[in-house]
C-alpha cells in the first residue's frame, strides 16, 4: 500500500514536469517513507541507498558515504563531495545532497542524462 502511494506520488510529480532536482519533492517523499515504512529507516539510509542505485544506470558512476562526507565518483575519479548534515535526521539537507548529486550526475554521465525519467524512480525505489 505504501509503495503504491509513493509510486503514485512519483508519477504525479513526473506528470507535473517535476524533476529529481526539486528538493521539496525529494524531502516530501523522504518524509513519507520514513513515517510510513514498516521497519524503522533513517533519511541517511534512504538517501545513500537511492543515490547508490544510480550505478545501475551508469556503471562508471559511484556514490559512497564516509564518516563526515559523501562522494560522487565518475570513472573512479572524484567528481564531487558534500558534507553530511550536522543533524543525521535533517531531511531537507539530505534532499539537497540528493538534488546536487543528481544534477552533477546528469552533467557528467551521458547515460544518466539520457535516462533522466528513471532517476526519480531509482532514488526512491532502490
Amino acid at each position: 500500500m505504501i509503495k503504491k502511494f509513493i509510486l503514485s506520488l512519483g508519477l504525479v510529480c513526473f506528470l507535473h514536469q517535476a524533476q529529481a532536482s526539486d528538493k521539496a519533492i525529494i524531502a516530501t517523499v523522504y518524509d513519507i517513507i520514513i513515517n510510513n515504512h514498516l521497519t524503522p529507516v533513517t533519511v541517511e539510509e534512504l538517501a545513500v541507498s537511492g543515490l547508490q542505485s544510480l550505478h545501475d544506470i551508469d556503471k562508471n558512476l559511484t556514490f559512497s558515504a564516509g564518516k563526515d562526507m559523501v562522494y560522487l565518483y565518475y570513472k573512479r575519479q572524484q567528481a564531487a563531495l558534500w558534507h553530511k548534515p550536522k543533524q543525521a535526521d535533517d531531511v531537507k539537507q539530505w534532499a539537497e545532497i540528493a538534488d546536487k548529486t543528481v544534477e552533477k550526475a546528469v552533467k557528467i554521465s551521458p547515460a544518466i542524462a539520457r535516462k533522466q525519467e528513471e532517476i526519480v524512480e531509482r532514488i526512491f525505489f532502490s
